[in-house]
């Protein structure tokens, strides 16, 4: 009978965390459909284990497909009237789990599989022109192999694995099921003459090799401790021929049972590389077993609703009984009851918004439904910064402040004559320095999710809703984002809806849709604003969100009754930084968990020694995110988008340099190794940019839709022609995808680490004929993306959310507008940060394109190629190269001596700490002013003016400002 293997409980919570991710992010934006594809081979227990620990829309169990006999074709049917059926109450998005072996399951592809293992193993080439040209296959697999996507055949064929059968880790099912998906969809459209049309938008997962390095959970630590010592006592009583068992493991592990189980009546013949083998029987997923009767009674309710479960990170530190159980699966086979009983499912009917040209499902997550570290993580309380301990706060302005380039203040100006110069503000708890009007119970905040996803989010909230209620105001969030707001579809917060999203991942409590607010809404947005009685708006989001608002406040000077409006900074890509902005909500947490991710991936690359892998990870144009995971996990080759550009190296370049690190590790034997990939690499190397800029041009002319190459045939230039007729068919397709609302390329969805791997293997076969390499390259790809958006977010990033949703509160409790909620010192502990309002105005420079300036704009920040992040990457890549320096964070800890932790670029980082650094200067210079008043010393006058003079020149050039400073 089945227990559980060693690691099953690890890679299972492990892929759990990532699907509690990805459908906090679809809940969030509900727009997309996720096919996640999970590890496991050919039976569908992980598959089942994840299912029941996060309550998918649709999860296929591969050995059910097998006893129905259910073709692909009838596979299709069943999920496309799921996705008619959700869309019929407003649902367009969804999350599918399917298990890797899956593909084998479906009859007409299994007994392909089975006909392909056996003639390649006779020898035939492994090409779709020799499978077909041999005559072995069946007339059926014959029409089945040519109805398959090539890209689908192509892994039908690959390197077979040690047995000689097909990899089925390699075999994208996840995109099969949504291409055979969207076409069923769209022949029922057409039966119905255009009638209920279905958005189908889907988003690819592959969660493989992540799980199976991870630092073991507390069961796979106690379990594996004693089936290797269970081993090591058979051994001693020369016993032979068993399997190590360990049993009654719903006791403590001081009463499990231990034994052995002879090996000979756990086997059965199995075909091997053509030939009859005696092996030990795969277990299966039993249909009639307690786990899986659990499953089917659950997914028809999962399958009409959202009921989606977050069970988060594995917990090291936690003493907490329900935060360390045994594998759901393993519970449900061992228990005579139900370990997971389902809450009651007389559940609220979600309120329908019209936002927009779209509608907005809202709902509030009921308690019973939220995972057991869900509940627990609501019981943190957010160290607060000592200025905002009180509940009264005042506010202290520093100075005027300016922008950051003098060239581009007389144009600035010009765009924002009511808001530029105003001055910094930090907050203190010496209300004699509060400086303007409070408007206390007046207060109404009405706060708007701009920006994408980031862990954190749901703090600023908590935050702003707990200091706007101390002063007696009142706080409303908007539904659905920026196309709620220019709706006005808004909720009042209240403590008790607040209570299940404290200190929780994802932005569903809202939504979001667009990242865009235009400043020609300004009259509308106000009749919202008056309607509701709302006097302050709070704008979350990134560079984009924040070049929004300041637009907006400076409109709103010129409308009366118009209300103020700050923003919060969010974002995991950290783009938003600098001239004191420190570090941007969600940043830790999506670095916690890629670092996590690379880390097991890394571990098993040293174990496996024979892959090479590719990991994408998400963080849009600037590579900060990438940076930051490096430093923590040591890969062996990272490439960050800035220095490509800086160096202004081809694709041809980053291929041979990639080539060169392969080959000099295979001559050290070691064919294997990690390369980290940013998302905006692609935009960074110079020929695509140029190729990527035409598209977009003539993409926009057509509003954005999506593109043939047919269509760019007669309007790209030649050389841009040349370069993407040479590229391969996916990225061709993924260039020409429909664009972003800001009308920009979608980065995510361009494969940038498959297409340099493919490159990679290009250029290594190249050298392989030429003599120059001997050795075996396997490469595997992964994008590290979407399930961190949405992670259950670090200590870190909650006490910043926090911090800075109270921040906004008593910016708007002020009167103030055009201001960006900031905290600064944050590599101290949460008491000692500054806080305070940063004038938007002050991070805004000239866009320039194609030597055109145009509006001011928020700009990204990138990666600093003269800062300390860069040359400690620098430094210690070629030594990460050579060896395999690897390091393993394990996963984000909510308690312990790592739960604290600051994100890596705090600590290495020269930046100073903005506000503490003006005041300083200021009382200097106050200092000075006192002192060399009329009356002192000619000598301290005359040290003073040449050390004044010394000053002023250094920062004359500095500020690149020609001749010196007399």
């Amino acid at each position: 009978q089945r227990r559980v293997h060693g690691g099953f409980d690890t890679a299972c919570r492990t892929y759990s965390e990532q699907t509690g991710g990805v459908m906090r992010d679809a809940l969030s934006s509900q727009k997309y459909y996720h096919f996640v594809r999970l590890m496991g081979r050919s039976a569908s227990h992980i598959a089942l284990e994840v299912a029941l620990q996060t309550k998918p829309n649709v999860c296929l169990i591969g050995e059910e497909v097998k006893e129905l006999k259910q073709s692909l074709a009838e596979i299709t049917s069943q999920m496309a009237d799921v996705v008619e059926k959700r869309a019929k109450s407003g649902r367009h998005y969804g999350v599918v789990l399917l298990p890797e072996g899956l593909i084998e399951f479906i009859p007409e592809i299994g007994t392909l599989i089975e006909e392909i293992n056996e003639i390649l193993a006779a020898g035939t080439e492994a090409t779709a022109e020799a499978l077909l040209a041999s005559g072995k296959l069946s007339p059926p697999s014959v029409a089945v192999f040519k109805l398959l996507p090539n890209s689908i055949r192509q892994q039908l064929l690959l390197d077979r694995d040690p047995h000689g059968n097909v990899q089925v880790a390699k075999i994208e099912t996840e995109q099969l099921l949504a291409s055979t998906v969207a076409a069923e969809l769209d022949k029922r459209l057409a039966a119905r003459k255009g009638e209920g049309k279905v958005h189908f938008a889907p988003q690819f997962h592959a969660f493989g090799y992540e799980g199976r390095s991870g630092l073991p959970s507390t069961f796979d630590a106690d379990y594996c401790y004693s089936l290797g010592l269970t081993a090591a006592g058979l051994v001693s009583c020369g016993l032979a021929s068993l399997m190590a068992c360990v049993d009654n493991l719903l006791a403590p592990p001081s009463e499990w049972g231990c034994g052995g189980v002879p090996i000979p009546m756990m086997m059965a013949l199995e075909r091997r590389k053509g030939k009859w083998k005696p092996v030990i029987t795969k277990a299966l997923v039993k249909l009639d077993g307690a786990p899986f009767r659990a499953f089917v009674e659950r997914r028809a309710i999962w399958a009409e609703n959202d009921l989606y479960r977050c069970p988060g990170s594995i917990q090291f530190y936690v003493h907490h009984s329900v935060l360390n159980q045994l594998p759901l699966t393993l519970m449900y086979e061992l228990s005579n009851t139900d370990p997971d009983p389902s809450p009651e499912l007389s559940l609220a009917k979600p309120t329908i918004y019209n936002v927009g040209d779209s509608q907005f499902l809202h709902t509030i997550t009921p308690q019973e439904f939220l995972s057991q570290l869900e509940k627990w993580r609501q019981s943190f309380k957010p160290v607060l910064p000592f200025a905002l301990q009180n509940t009264k706060v005042g506010v202290s302005k520093i100075e005027r402040s300016k922008c950051r380039n003098p060239r581009d203040r007389s144009l600035i100006k010009t765009h924002f004559p009511n808001l530029y110069g105003q001055p910094l503000v930090t907050l203190t708890t010496n209300i004699d320095q509060a400086q303007d009007n409070v408007l206390g119970k007046a207060l109404k905040v009405g706060i708007v999710f701009c920006g994408r996803q980031a862990p954190g989010g749901h703090n600023v909230v908590t935050g702003l809703y707990d200091a706007v209620s101390a002063v007696g105001g009142k706080t409303l969030g908007f539904i659905g984002g920026t196309k709620g707001l220019l709706s006005g579809q808004s909720i009042e917060l209240n403590a008790d809806i607040l209570q299940t999203y404290r200190n929780s991942g994802g932005l569903d409590l809202l939504g979001r849709t667009v990242d865009h607010i235009d400043s020609k809404d300004a009259q509308k947005i106000v009749q919202v604003t008056k309607k509701l009685g709302v006097n302050a708006l709070v704008l979350m989001g990134g560079v984009r969100t924040q070049t929004d608002a300041v637009y907006l406040a400076e409109a709103f000077k010129s409308i009366e009754g118009a209300p103020s409006v700050i923003g919060v900074p969010s974002g995991i890509d950290g783009g938003l930084h600098g001239l004191g902005v420190e570090a941007t909500i969600g940043f830790d947490s999506a670095c916690h968990l890629y670092s996590q991710l690379v880390g097991n991936t890394c571990t098993d690359a040293a174990s496996a020694r024979k892959y090479w892998h590719f990991l994408r990870v998400m963080g849009t144009d600037p590579s900060h995110t990438t940076a930051e995971v490096a430093l923590r996990t040591h890969p062996n080759y990272v490439l960050l988008g800035e220095e490509v550009s800086h160096r202004r190296q081809t694709l041809a370049d980053i291929t041979n340099e990639l080539a060169d690190v392969v080959v000099a590790r295979s001559n050290a034997k070691k064919d294997f190794g990690v390369v980290l990939v940013p998302e905006g690499l692609v935009a960074n190397i110079p020929e695509v940019r140029a190729l990527i800029d035409e598209i977009g041009a003539i993409s926009i002319a057509r509003g954005g839709a999506a593109l043939s190459e047919e269509d760019v045939k007669g309007h790209l230039s030649p050389w841009a022609f040349a370069l993407l007729s040479s590229l391969p068919e996916f990225i061709k397709k993924e260039l020409l995808m429909e664009r972003q609302s800001d009308t920009r390329v979608q980065l995510s969805q361009i494969e940038t680490e498959r297409l340099l791997a493919e490159l990679v293997e290009a250029e290594l076969d190249r050298r392989k004929k030429a003599g120059t390499y001997k050795g075996k390259y396997s490469p595997v790809c992964s994008f590290l993306g979407y399930q961190a958006r949405g992670a259950t977010p670090s200590n870190f990033d909650c006490e910043l959310g926090y911090a800075l949703g109270q921040t906004a509160a008593h910016l708007a409790n002020n009167n103030l507008t055009g201001y960006l909620a900031t905290a600064t010192g944050l590599g101290r502990s949460a008491e000692h940060w500054h806080v305070g309002g940063l004038p938007l105005t002050s991070l805004l420079v000239a866009d320039e394109i194609k030597g055109i300036t145009g509006k001011p704009k928020i700009p990204s920040a990138r990666v600093e190629l003269g800062g300390k992040v860069y040359h400690a990457l620098a430094d210690a890549r070629p030594i990460w190269a050579a060896e395999e320096m690897y390091e393993n964070p394990g996963p984000v800890q909510y308690a312990g001596p790592t739960a604290d932790a600051r994100p890596l670029f705090l600590r290495i980082s020269d930046e100073v700490e903005y506000f503490q650094s003006m005041e300083t200067v200021q009382r200097h210079l106050d200092i000075i002013r006192e002192a060399c008043r009329p009356g002192c010393p000619s000598q301290l006058l005359s040290v003073a003016a040449q050390s004044m003079s010394t000053l002023t020149n250094i920062i004359a050039l500095f500020n690149g400002e020609p001749g010196s400073a007399k």
